[in-house]
């Protein structure tokens, strides 16, 4: 099962929600709010917002939902810099 502990979590978060269905009003963007779903299990793992600027698409984890035994506030372990052990919600 993917845990947000993983390495790369973002990366394979902001991938997986361009494969992932969304609702959305402009067909032909991807920006809007994208739901993560878990390819094992079915259930939404993240809300994920793309915004655009200056042609350059932007994604944002805005909210998670971990399992019952997984960190309630997961943060990125993985991550390198800044971005170390900060909290996934934001990145």
């Amino acid at each position: 099962m993917l845990t947000f502990k993983h390495a790369g979590v973002l990366a394979i978060t902001l991938a997986a929600t361009f494969m992932s269905s969304a609702a959305r009003a402009d067909n032909a963007s991807p920006v809007g709010v994208w739901k993560n779903i878990d390819d094992v299990s079915g259930k939404p793992r993240a809300l994920i917002r793309i915004t655009e600027s200056n042609g350059i698409l932007r994604g944002t984890v805005v909210k998670v939902f971990p399992g019952p035994d997984e960190d309630q506030n997961p943060k990125c372990g993985e991550c390198e810099g800044a971005r170390k052990n900060a909290p996934i919600v934001g990145l």
